[in-house]
């Protein structure tokens, strides 16, 4: 009878952590097919954008300076109306330019993720006003480019919750190799926050940060974020780098 019980429950507890494997595998699967749709949405974004919204722009700005050459010098009501309305359409240009990078980086296609890594911080810094820089080191090879993506996605994020939430005055990354592993550290000098273990993120509404884990699992790789309230936060991110 004991031996029939134990081999009851030793069955019940395999077979629920059957089911509880094939539902995280259909999790991951749709976390999967989640993220790649969300970057086919936003290089498509990207396309409508260059292709449309910033072409007019560009040449409504054509049309003012036709417009400025058309009118009386003395007239300068008319210029100075014009200016202004030259400038305005430039700000909205460079608003949507702005926007197009963050969808889709063309540094990260075209330069590599260093490159396009320095731009993001660059863009940061201009648009919050913190002291964001990137430091690296000279071995840091190319990789393939769905695992460079999602480097630049992660620090992306991290970037966006520090410049809104950290009130940090500097955020400092760094990018470099050992052995088999690339890491990529993200550390602001902000006032932190509480940690929730990561089986509680989506409870407390920290979906960028569920965003930045299982796009680092999907990578091979994991993504840890350390904060304490006061004292900052850091990302470090590890990946593998195959043929090393």
């Amino acid at each position: 009878m004991i031996t029939l019980l134990l081999g009851a429950i030793v069955g019940v507890s395999l077979s629920a952590r059957e089911k509880l494997k094939n539902e995280q595998s259909k999790l991951e699967q749709f976390i999967t097919v989640t993220l790649n749709s969300q970057e086919n949405e936003k290089q498509f974004l990207a396309r409508e954008l260059h292709d449309e919204t910033a072409q007019h722009l560009v040449d409504i700005l054509h049309k003012i300076d036709d417009v400025q050459d058309s009118v009386d010098s003395s007239n300068m009501t008319a210029h100075r109306e014009l200016a202004s309305l030259r400038s305005s359409v430039e700000d909205v240009l460079d608003g949507t330019r702005r926007f197009m990078l963050g969808l889709r980086p063309p540094q990260l296609d075209d330069l590599g993720l260093l490159p396009a890594l320095q731009a993001l911080c660059q863009d940061t810094s201009e648009t919050t006003g913190i002291d964001v820089r990137l430091t690296y080191s000279d071995k840091v090879p190319p990789l393939p480019k769905a695992t460079e993506l999602a480097i630049y996605r992660i620090a992306q994020e991290a970037l966006t919750n520090a410049g809104r939430h950290s009130r940090a005055s500097s955020i400092l990354l760094k990018a470099f190799c050992h052995n088999t592993t690339l890491t990529l550290s993200i550390e602001d000098d902000g006032i932190g926050s509480p940690r929730f273990p990561d089986e509680h993120l989506a409870r407390q509404g920290k979906f960028g940060q569920i965003g930045m884990v299982e796009r680092a699992r999907l990578a091979g790789g994991s993504a840890t974020i350390i904060s304490s309230t006061g004292r900052g936060t850091k990302v470090i991110l590890e990946v593998p780098i195959s043929g090393r």
